[in-house]
């Protein structure tokens, strides 16, 4: 099944503003719990790394995978992780908030955003499903 790309309005305003940390690699606990998992696929976006984002992408995502394009606006922005918080989580479904600040080239301007992630397991590993602003409910 060919998955479909991924970037909703608010994903698509964070990648166009920012850039990446680099922190990617193996051992970082993607899959395993869905913070974890979060946290690598905003590390993904912030990298540019747009196959490793669409490798943690929920195969049956109604969204839209990560397009090489969409990561490539970000590059001179950063990405702060400054909060994750996991609010719901049963065997299969979690919801992650992630507090994130997105700084413009040279420091020159940031803003703050509060994000929901919804997870799903796919093979025994969590997958990144939707995106929502935190204050839509």
């Amino acid at each position: 099944m060919r998955r479909r790309t991924y970037l909703t309005a608010s994903t698509l305003s964070l990648t166009a503003l920012a850039g990446c940390t680099g922190l990617l690699g193996g051992g970082d606990g993607a899959g395993d719990d869905p913070e974890a998992t979060t946290v690598a696929f905003i590390e993904a976006l912030d990298a540019g790394n747009h196959e490793r984002a669409n490798e943690l992408l929920h195969p049956e995502t109604p969204g839209q995978e990560v397009t090489e394009g969409s990561t490539s606006e970000s590059a001179e922005v950063d990405i702060s992780i400054d909060d994750t918080e996991v609010l719901t989580s049963d065997d299969d479904v979690a919801e992650v908030r992630v507090d994130l600040t997105v700084t413009g080239p040279d420091g020159e301007r940031s803003d703050s955003y509060s994000l929901v992630y919804e997870l799903r397991t796919d093979g025994g590993d969590w997958r990144i499903w939707a995106e929502r602003s935190a204050d839509q409910q």
